[in-house]
């Protein structure tokens, strides 16, 4: 049999910053096979989640019972741990650095004959595999766990009506920790792939989009919730001095909460491009036990940027300076707003300067709270001392902005935002 579908004079998507993704905006037409029937065979295919779990099952089940080395590495990594959150821990850690990200998304398992043992000894594999190879090896140590089809929010809202497993682009793997100290910890997600991420920490872009725990009998689904915006928080804090030529100094520090890379070099570049006036050396990264990572450097002004009689310091630096990317009034705008997520950006900046040296421009304080967010500048000046203190903040509580009303609202927090970055802290020589 043949299916044709056709649609005609459809509207063009809308060319505007931070919109929904094409696969909720667009028209679609998706053709799912439900059932194979002919005079011999009836084989349900993609019905309803169960028989889609029953599906993708097959070859998944393959693939874990293939686990016997997987199982012995397992228990060799948590021999001397006590609580099943350090276990689990150290087991997702091994899977995730020990075990290279591989082509391929999806849920399906590739290969003729899939097996976590394989992977354990390929030392890498696709999405699929990796969760795989993580499911048997935390199950190898009695700790309960599940695989988890997830998407990613950019590529679209994930439609629970339509039993598809190309809804989603990755696996997961969730796991159900028990109460230990008296504190109750229940289900954590999991994700062995893709950029390094925590224990218990994912990729923001799956937040507000369908997760599915698959099952023959009672497959699951939820959607993940936003994670605050602490979660995203970025802390910077500059120590500065002005000296008798207006060259300014000292040293920089901040703290990422969710990294996506521990790497020197490529902090080296961001701070080179964030500040771009000083010359940036001795960067040094660190990795804290919460999984955030503390970043510190040493700046100078350039001598070519530096004015021997006024020295001006912007309020946002080196998070900033955000500009407005909503110019389009929100009454004319055709598509919601996604954000990539949730954000918290604080920077503290204390600066001293000699006896000849005065504040001759001290920028206003901002105070502006709005449902979609925050944003504040504040200043301290001490005279006496020659020192000022400068903190900026700027927090969005939520990722998504759905009618012309929430959008109006994220438009003028990031108006101003911007207007309140382009204040600046001025001294001059007396």
């Amino acid at each position: 049999s043949v299916v044709r579908s056709r649609a005609e004079n459809l509207p063009a998507l809308p060319s505007e910053p931070y919109r929904f993704p094409d696969a909720d905006l667009a028209t679609r037409i998706l053709h799912v096979p439900v059932v194979y029937h002919d005079e011999e065979v009836h084989r349900p295919l993609m019905e309803n989640w169960a028989n889609v779990s029953l599906l993708v099952g097959i070859r998944w089940d393959e693939a874990l019972s293939d686990h016997g080395n997987a199982a012995r590495k397992a228990r060799e990594l948590v021999r001397s741990l006590a609580t099943a959150r350090e276990r689990a821990a150290a087991i997702y850690r091994f899977v995730r650095d020990e075990i290279q990200d591989d082509l391929g998304e999806g849920v399906f398992l590739p290969g003729k004959l899939p097996s976590v043992d394989r992977v354990l000894a390929a030392r890498r594999g696709t999405s699929a595999e990796k969760a795989a190879l993580l499911q048997a090896m935390l199950r190898a140590v009695d700790l309960p766990a599940k695989a988890a089809w997830a998407a990613g929010r950019s590529r679209g809202t994930v439609d629970p009506s339509v039993p598809n497993p190309a809804w989603f682009d990755r696996v997961l793997v969730a796991i159900e920790l028990p109460t230990e100290g008296g504190v109750t910890q229940g289900r954590v997600f999991l994700e062995p792939s893709g950029p390094r991420r925590d224990f218990g920490h994912v990729d923001p872009d799956l937040e507000g989009n369908l997760v599915l725990l698959p099952d023959d009998q009672k497959p699951e689904g939820l959607v993940l919730p936003e994670s605050p915006s602490a979660a995203h928080a970025r802390h910077a804090r500059l120590d500065l001095e002005v000296d008798e030529r207006g060259l300014v100094s000292g040293q920089g520090r901040l703290r990422v909460a969710d990294p996506r890379t521990a790497a020197v070099d490529e902090w080296q570049d961001w701070l080179v491009r964030r500040l771009a006036d000083f010359r940036v050396s001795g960067v040094t990264v660190a990795e804290e036990s919460d999984g955030a990572i503390a970043v510190a450097w040493n700046l100078a002004l350039a001598e070519s940027s530096a004015l021997e009689t006024e020295a001006s310091l912007g309020v946002s630096r080196p998070l900033g300076p955000l500009f407005q990317p909503f110019t389009l009034p929100s009454a004319h705008r055709r598509s919601p707003i996604l954000l990539a997520s949730t954000a918290l950006d604080e920077v503290s900046i204390q600066i001293r300067w000699p006896p000849s040296w005065k504040v001759t421009v001290i920028p206003r304080a901002v105070e502006s709270k709005l449902r979609a967010g925050s944003y504040s500048v504040g200043v301290e000046v001490n005279a006496e001392e020659r020192r000022a203190v400068v903190t900026r903040r700027f927090e969005v509580l939520t990722r998504q902005f759905t009618t012309p009303q929430e959008c109006e609202e994220i438009r003028q927090l990031y108006e101003q935002a911007a207007q309140g970055d382009a204040l600046a802290l001025v001294l001059e020589k007396r």
